[in-house]
């Protein structure tokens, strides 16, 4: 009996030291590390995209009927936002030239006789906009949405003269996109926007535009 009490005594002196050891080796919640992120998108950034475009212009200065001019465009943009655990504020301006994107049209007066041609084309646009976005670390996922603009260039050629007339058209954009950090300054950037521009008249003549804008690109951010 005495051999017995003895090595149940010495079995749970055993299992308790263990526990203490285990205890002593095993960090506690609050010492154990946090999961931290590798990117911060708060700050400025800047870059270059290029993509291509479908502008579609309808109105009676198109004789009423839908006309698209599908082109390239090259911009800059620069911004900046905040970023608050995971979702990323700011706010955005773009430039972009459009190019190969006119269309030649035969132009009548008001009797319906022939007067000569009108080539129309779109060649700066710029935007300002805001921006929300979710980081998910590398990948920030975002949607846009503000004020467009865009220039109109009209070159007409008549019996008597010929010439190149420039109108301002404005509107709103909204699109998503996602950016893509590849180290703590260099990102990639893939991005659709929608840009609807108001109702403008042409002398007696009024017109409409809206574009779809796909463009990829590359950003600096610091």
């Amino acid at each position: 009996m005495r051999l017995a009490f003895a090595a149940t005594v010495a079995a749970l002196t055993v299992s308790t030291a263990s526990a203490a050891d285990m205890d002593v080796l095993r960090p506690s919640i609050s010492e154990q590390p946090a999961t931290t992120r590798t990117i911060d998108w708060t700050g400025m950034q800047f870059g270059v995209t290029g993509g291509g475009d479908l502008t579609r212009a309808d109105g009676t200065l198109f004789f009423n009927d839908t006309k698209d001019l599908p082109g390239v465009h090259v911009s800059v943009f620069a911004g900046y936002q905040e970023q608050v655990n995971n979702i990323v504020l700011g706010l955005e301006g773009d430039l972009s030239y459009n190019g190969d994107n006119g269309k030649t049209l035969n132009t009548f007066d008001e009797t319906n006789t022939y007067i000569g041609t009108d080539r129309y084309s779109t060649d700066w646009s710029g935007s300002i906009r805001g921006r929300v976005g979710y980081a998910f670390d590398n990948l920030l996922l975002y949607t846009t949405a503000g004020y467009v603009t865009t220039r109109v260039v009209d070159e007409y050629k008549r019996a008597s003269k010929s010439g190149t007339l420039h109108h301002y058209m404005q509107g709103l954009t909204v699109g998503a996109g996602a950016d893509y950090a590849f180290t703590e300054s260099l990102f990639g950037r893939a991005e659709y926007r929608y840009n609807k521009f108001f109702e403008r008249q042409f002398g007696n003549w009024e017109a409409e535009l809206s574009q779809h804008v796909v463009s990829v690109g590359v950003g600096m951010k610091f």
